[in-house]
């Protein structure tokens, strides 16, 4: 009988295990209760009981699915971290096929995460409504009324119609959505990847005893200042954050002045420097879900102190 694995992981172990102290402990810290736990191997941390199922908590045949899929991103990217972070680290060009590694990484922990899955839920809902207040509007109260009530067999009372109706109009209807479209968008890991590919690239590179930080949101967007546009801000044009160990940070950015993709190191060398790393830490903490870790818990008490 084939294992079931029912503890999935929304952030995979191998990237988790980056951020390790002497003792393979990772320090967390408790966003809304505001308090440090006891340092933890990565099993427990990030994961959830049938996090991919179509319900998060319930089992079925899709979980599974969805943990062979990420499985066959997993186990390539976890060989390739010891050997991107000595070339980042290093002085050599950094390659195009090594960015594109890093950009599958960071797309696999951006779209997998508890945040991308809210607002992918939540576009969904509203779209749906806004779909049912289009087919209220074109089909009318009787037509679309009789619809439902042929399909049901129930029978909807003429006051009840009038509340739906209202309550439809004025946006108090919840759309619960499942899962679904989050393990749907999953598919497009390698397309978002692309897309970070594309973009202009700092990577920072700490030489001093401070470190960046990480959390269960490991790969946060940024929107750019000033973007006035009624659709929202295209994801190229965003900005994208992300830890990939105590000492390597990486920022993406889009210039539409510059069509020269750009791949430039900073190194951190000095405590003029620790500014820098406080602000890309913060980036990081302000946007995170639940959870802070570190390899030192001296690491998230400098950026809470930080951002006080």
């Amino acid at each position: 009988m084939k294992n079931i694995t029912k503890w999935q992981h929304i952030v995979p172990q191998f990237y988790l295990k980056e951020f390790r102290n002497e003792k393979n402990l990772i320090e967390n810290y408790d966003i809304s209760n505001k308090k440090f736990g006891q340092p933890k191997g990565t099993k427990p941390l990030c994961a959830e009981y049938f996090y991919y199922g179509a319900e998060t908590g319930v089992q079925d045949e899709i979980s599974q699915i969805v943990e062979e899929f990420l499985q066959s991103f997993e186990t390539p990217l976890s060989k390739s971290i010891p050997i991107l972070k000595k070339s980042l680290i290093g002085s050599s060009e950094i390659t195009l096929e090594e960015k594109h590694i890093i950009s599958l990484l960071m797309s696999m922990l951006y779209i997998r995460n508890n945040t991308t899955r809210n607002q992918i839920k939540q576009t969904t809902s509203n779209l749906t409504l806004e779909a049912l207040k289009g087919i209220a509007n074109v089909k009318g109260e009787k037509r679309f009324f009789n619809y439902y009530e042929r399909d049901t067999g129930s029978i909807i009372s003429s006051s009840d119609k009038k509340d739906f109706l209202k309550a439809l109009e004025e946006n108090q209807i919840k759309i619960d959505v499942n899962n679904a479209p989050h393990i749907n968008f999953l598919s497009k890991i390698p397309n978002f990847a692309n897309i970070l590919n594309t973009q202009n690239w700092i990577i920072y590179i700490s030489k001093i005893e401070d470190n960046f930080i990480t959390s269960d949101t490991p790969v946060v967007s940024n929107n750019p200042k000033n973007w006035y546009n009624q659709f929202g801000v295209p994801i190229l044009a965003k900005s994208y954050y992300f830890p990939l160990s105590p000492k390597i940070f990486i920022k993406t950015y889009y210039n539409s002045q510059s069509t020269t993709k750009s791949i430039k190191r900073k190194n951190l060398l000095s405590k003029n420097d620790t500014k820098i790393i406080n602000d890309l830490n913060l980036v990081i903490a302000s946007r995170s879900g639940k959870q802070l870790f570190a390899n030192q818990k001296i690491d998230i008490e400098k950026i809470l102190k930080y951002r006080q």
